[in-house]
């Protein structure tokens, strides 16, 4: 799959994809902040990264794939 096409199905911009392709490639430890509940139990959740990144994952989202994300954080 090409890099558009990844993007474009994912609705990511060009930008978003390099900056995380080569920050990965650093092996840089990735830390994470506090978090704290806002809102109603049903509302998706977002992290807040140290360096300024925001991760949102979606209400409803499956186990396999929130485990697949947090596996590729820890690495």
């Amino acid at each position: 799959m090409t890099i558009h096409a990844f993007c474009k199905q994912r609705g990511l911009g060009h930008h978003s994809f390099y900056h995380w392709r080569k920050r990965l490639q650093k092996n840089e430890p990735v830390q994470f902040a506090l978090l704290k509940t806002v809102g109603s139990s049903g509302a998706s959740i977002e992290v807040f990264l140290p360096g300024g990144e925001r991760l949102c994952i979606p209400n409803g989202v499956d186990t396999t794939t929130l485990r697949g994300v947090l596996d590729a954080l820890r690495s």
